[in-house]
């Protein structure tokens, strides 16, 4: 049976181990070990060789000639003969004082296998059937104490033949050889009974730890059903929950003479144990309420992982199970101990204070399994088996001091809720009256409050709505230099077509008088084509001004179908012209690049060409700074391209317009489409044609994107869904 009890071992379990010896020597027997009653532990490491030869005619012969290994016929850790094949002969060559010559002795004690127990040749004890296969053999369990005397020659041998055919899948996991004594044979059942008594004793404490971790695990369930938001709870019921299904193996299986039932104690230990181990990292993280990192993530996988190994070979040379269990618990530790040292959380004491208490209880058996006395008083140690309850109580502890604190705080709160309600009610009586006697003052200065609110608030409308008006007649006046020198050719057409009419009205009327009708027909011509010239010209001047009336006026916010091809065409044109009645001393390239496939495009017409406007206008701004400050080689151009479907959207257009200005410095870049921001001088703009072009492009689902360059240039994309 595995030492369920050694989880409570934590740090200094991996210490522990077993003193053994290079050579194998003559066990010495005295009469000290027999003196009130007591016992000469005979499979204490040492002194124990093995053979595979399975002769029986070798119990008759006292010393045989043959090739002997040194090993430990308990069957713990890394002490078992190496070829085991299930049956073989162990020998103890003893020393036995001459006190004790023809002394009656018996041998008793526990076979986890069937034995056959010979003295100098003299079958003493047996245990069990030996058998040549697994199904053949029927495993022993406590020996039959037979008395017999020793001889009367100090060398004298003890040869056992053994057989346990399932031994190798849990000889790592728990004891499955022969733990034998040497005693009185007046002594010999009491002692077999004390160790009967034992094993009951263990099972007892097994049922009373099984039990508690149950309670612990309910009780942390039902808190974590009316306290959902306090999680520990669940991962501490959880914890508990697979921390008892150890001890609940170990009352199943324990006791039992078959092989098979080790098996299955050691699949459900284990299992429990992993699930354990995975859990504890969390259970501890939600317990000093530490956000979850890596840490327990990698203790996680490293379970797994050591799941892998336990399914593939459940009984491993070395127990992964117990050893992750055992890291887990360290690592659990830690997190302890950095959360109240680093952290300061002196609150962590109380579990820090289990944990020492559960350390101080196993530290006996620490001692007495380091000097290979584990079985002979590990199972006497009683706390050993209470250490696990300990250890793990001090999170219970912890989170039962937490509700605690918290009921207390929530007392005293409510008393003091309850105190100050009383003086608050009495404050509030004696409040009313002077609140009913302030309200006609307070509703008096919140209305004129409200009459100041509304009076700021229309005046910040009005002013906002000056600003935006200055901007849209910033643009007007932009627009009325262009308009002027556009709608002066239609004009001026006009005028000259006019006049050649006048003087073809004069020359028709001679050759009327003259008689010469086929002249007059002539000239009716040429004053057609001259009336249709001035209808054109007169259209086209009428389009000017309607086109600046329609920018002028207020937006109806209505959408229609537009030629963005055109519109681009004719704000380019004005734009230019503009800048060139203000200053006749600007030249510029400029040029529009239309795409003929660009499609119809819905939009507020008079908004969007706010927009092409402002964007124009300060192309041409920036090429003019420029050429102020550049040589003759500078020669500023503002281009215009349009295309469809644009490169970042299939669904859309752009209007590309570009200049090779100054560029936009990356320091300003992010904040040109801020209200009120201008790289103007004080007076040349408003700082919200910017603004306002980007909230009318965002309104109308688009796009405003600007690319700079310094030294290079600057161009803004206008990006606009088509749909």
């Amino acid at each position: 049976m595995h030492r369920l009890c050694l989880i409570g071992l934590f740090i200094c379990l991996l210490c522990s181990g077993y003193m053994t010896s290079a050579q194998v020597a003559e066990t010495k027997v005295g009469p000290e070990p027999f003196l009130e009653g007591k016992a000469f532990w005979l499979s204490r490491p040492g002194g124990w060789e093995f053979t595979t030869n399975q002769d029986t005619s070798w119990a008759s012969i006292d010393s045989i000639a043959t090739d002997w290994q040194s090993c430990d016929i308990r069957f713990v850790e890394d002490k078992t003969p190496t070829d085991w094949n299930g049956i073989g002969w162990f020998r103890l060559k003893m020393k036995i004082d001459s006190s004790l010559f023809g002394r009656p002795m018996a041998i008793a004690g526990i076979s986890r296998g069937a034995a056959e127990i010979y003295l100098n040749g003299k079958l003493i004890s047996r245990s069990g059937k030996i058998g040549k296969n697994s199904a053949d053999e029927i495993a022993g369990s406590f020996l039959n104490p037979l008395p017999f005397t020793l001889g009367d020659r100090s060398d004298q041998t003890l040869l056992i033949r053994f057989s346990n055919f399932d031994a190798e899948q849990v000889w790592n996991r728990t004891f499955t050889g022969l733990h034998i004594f040497l005693c009185a044979s007046e002594d010999a059942y009491r002692i077999t009974g004390l160790l009967e008594g034992d094993m009951h004793t263990q099972i007892n404490r097994f049922y009373l730890i099984f039990g508690f971790l149950i309670a612990l695990s309910v009780l942390h369930f039902v808190l974590f059903a009316y306290y959902p938001a306090e999680k520990a709870n669940l991962t501490c019921a959880l914890f508990y929950l697979f921390l008892s299904g150890m001890f609940l193996s170990g009352l199943i299986f324990n006791g039992r003479k078959s092989i098979t039932a080790f098996i299955y104690n050691g699949y459900s230990e284990s299992l429990c144990m992993l699930l354990s181990g995975i859990i504890l990292p969390f259970f501890v993280y939600q317990v000093i309420k530490r956000k979850i990192n890596w840490l327990p993530v990698l203790i996680a996988i490293a379970g797994f992982l050591s799941l892998i190994v336990f399914l593939i070979h459940p009984f491993a040379k070395y127990p992964t199970t117990s050893s992750f269990l055992i890291l887990s618990v360290i690592t659990g530790v830690a997190i302890v101990l950095h959360a109240r040292f680093k952290g300061q959380k002196k609150e962590l004491n109380i579990i820090l204070v289990f944990y020492v208490i559960a350390f101080l209880m196993v530290l006996p058996g620490l001692i007495f399994i380091s000097f290979g006395y584990v079985f002979l008083w590990g199972d006497k140690v009683v706390y050993m088996n209470l250490a696990p309850i300990v250890g793990a109580c001090g999170y219970s502890f912890y989170l039962a001091k937490g509700v605690a604190m918290t009921n207390r705080d929530l007392s005293l709160k409510l008393t003091e809720n309850e105190k100050l309600a009383q003086e608050k009610l009495q404050v509030e009586k004696d409040k009313q009256l002077l609140i009913e006697k302030q309200k006609d003052q307070l509703e008096h200065e919140v209305a004129e409050r409200t009459i100041e609110l509304r009076s700021s608030l229309k005046e910040l409308k009005e002013t906002q709505a000056q600003l935006i008006q200055q901007e849209k007649l910033a643009s007007l006046g932009e627009l009325t230099a262009g308009i002027a020198h556009e709608i002066q050719n239609p004009l001026n057409f006009v005028n000259n077509f006019s006049d050649i009419s006048s003087e073809l009205i004069d020359e028709m009327n001679e050759e009327i008088d003259k008689g010469d009708f086929e002249e007059v027909k002539v000239i009716s011509a040429d004053l057609k084509d001259n009336l249709n010239k001035i209808h054109h010209h007169g259209q086209r001047a009428d389009s000017i001004v309607k086109g600046m009336l329609e920018h002028s006026r207020t937006s109806t916010g209505e959408k229609i179908m537009t030629d963005l091809n055109a519109q681009v065409d004719e704000f380019l044109k004005l734009a230019y012209h503009g800048i060139r009645a203000k200053d006749k001393s600007f030249n510029a390239a400029y040029s529009l690049d239309p795409d003929p496939a660009l499609p119809m495009v819905n939009i507020i017409p008079q908004d969007i060409g706010r927009v092409f406007l402002n964007l124009i206008n300060n192309a041409f701004y920036a090429v003019n700074e420029r050429k102020k400050t550049e040589t003759d080689d500078y020669h500023p151009a503002v281009t215009v391209h349009t295309k469809y479907p644009s490169e970042k959207d299939d669904a859309s257009l752009e209007v590309i317009i570009k200049d090779n200005g100054n560029g936009i410095p990356p320091a300003i870049r992010e904040k040109i489409f801020q209200p009120f921001f201008t790289t103007k001088p004080t007076g040349s703009g408003t700082g919200l044609g910017l603004s306002l072009a980007y909230d009318i492009i965002k309104a109308h689902g688009g796009q405003l994107i600007v690319e700079s360059e310094t030294g290079i240039g600057t161009q803004f994309i206008v990006i606009l869904p088509v749909a």
